[in-house]
C-alpha cells in the first residue's frame, strides 16, 4: 500500500517536533542561591588509631588530615606522652 507523500512528510515533521519538545523538556533550570555562604567545618580533620602490645604498652597515633602530620603517643603510667612526630605529607 502506498501512502501519499504529504502523509509521510506530516509524520516526519511530527516526529521532529516531538523530538525537539522532549529534548527541551528534559533541560533543568539550575538556581544558585547567592545568599548562603559555603559550609566550612573541621569535622573529620583528625583520624585517631590506638593499638596495644600486651597489657603494659598502649600506643595512639593522631593524623591531621589537613597537614599530614602524624603524632605518635605512648602510654606510661596511665598518661599518654608524645613519642615522636612524623610528617607524611613530604
Amino acid at each position: 500500500m502506498r501512502y501519499p507523500k504529504f502523509l509521510l512528510n506530516a509524520f516526519a515533521t511530527l516526529g521532529v517536533f516531538a523530538f525537539i519538545f522532549l529534548a527541551c523538556s528534559v533541560a533543568e533550570d539550575v538556581v544558585v542561591d547567592e545568599n548562603n555562604p559555603p559550609i566550612q567545618n573541621s569535622i573529620g580533620k583528625y583520624q585517631i588509631s590506638t593499638y596495644a602490645y600486651g597489657s603494659n604498652s598502649n600506643y595512639m597515633d593522631v593524623l591531621d588530615t589537613e597537614t599530614g602530620i602524624v603524632k605518635h603517643y605512648v602510654r606510661f603510667n596511665g598518661d599518654y606522652e608524645l613519642s615522636r612526630t612524623t610528617n607524611t605529607a613530604d
